[in-house]
């Protein structure tokens, strides 16, 4: 800023130097004391000129060495900022949330309201259920073995009416948790079919016989991206983190 000042003001004193020269030696002869302040005028704005490009330099130097991050990095931490960390802050407190080595997801759903889906679309409906546990148990447990198994119609009535700790699944499946989700059809009073859905959900520690159970009550949202997609994962997530909070040192 002063740089730019400076050179404005040598430049127009050079330039009256120049005219007062010129005018005094070609237009009108005013004496040597007329030569002599012309010629000041113009040594001194040319100083000032040159005294301009060295503050211009400077100017630009401090500008090329500020550094908006080193700023930030100098600032206190604000209160209940990252830097305080929380559940989620390192991959070790993920890992903490669900300790588990081994975990089994298993899953029955079928997308028809009416119970009217064939067996490959139960099948393909199933899997679905099955990655979308799969993600959120990935989220709290990144180091498990996590493996992802179909129940049969049969399967899930027991999980609708028992219990996972009274199935005996831990054994079958040699597992340390248990999540299982079923996604079965709702009847109302007058024999109809309902359009809304009561899914089950329960996760199990096979080793403590601690668990979680849930059933919920869910209707389509949109933007899903197969039936009750987002309402069933919205369910699952609470039931995942409460069952997480609860863990023994947690």
């Amino acid at each position: 800023m002063f740089g730019l000042v400076a050179a404005l003001i040598g430049v127009g004193l050079a330039t009256v130097g120049v005219f007062l020269f010129i005018s005094n030696r070609f237009i009108g002869n005013r004496g040597l004391g007329g030569e002599l302040f012309s010629i000041a005028l113009l040594l001194g704005g040319g100083a000032i000129l040159l005294s301009s490009v060295t503050l211009n330099y400077n100017d630009d130097a401090q500008v090329a060495g500020f550094d908006p991050n080193r700023l930030l990095d100098e600032q206190p931490t604000a209160a209940g900022g990252p830097a305080q960390g929380g559940i989620a802050a390192t991959p070790t407190a993920i890992r903490a949330l669900l300790p588990h080595q081994k975990i089994a997801v298993l899953a029955w759903g079928t997308p028809s309201d009416m119970d009217t889906a064939d067996t490959a679309q139960i099948e393909a409906y199933s899997v679905k259920l099955q990655h979308l546990a799969h993600a959120l148990l990935k989220d709290q447990s990144t180091d498990a073995q996590i493996s992802t198994h179909t129940l049969t119609r049969e399967d899930h009535q027991k999980l609708s009416a028992l219990p996972l700790v009274s199935t005996g699944w831990c054994e079958r499946y040699q597992t340390d948790l248990l999540v299982a989700v079923g996604m079965g059809t709702v009847m109302v009073g007058n024999g109809d079919y309902a359009l809304w859905r009561e899914p089950v959900y329960e996760a199990l520690d096979c080793h403590t016989e601690r668990a979680s159970r849930r059933i919920g009550k869910i209707n389509e949202r949109p933007g899903d991206r197969f039936p009750y997609q987002q309402a069933v994962r919205a369910d699952l997530a609470e039931l995942l983190d409460g069952f997480a909070a609860t863990q023994p040192g947690q």
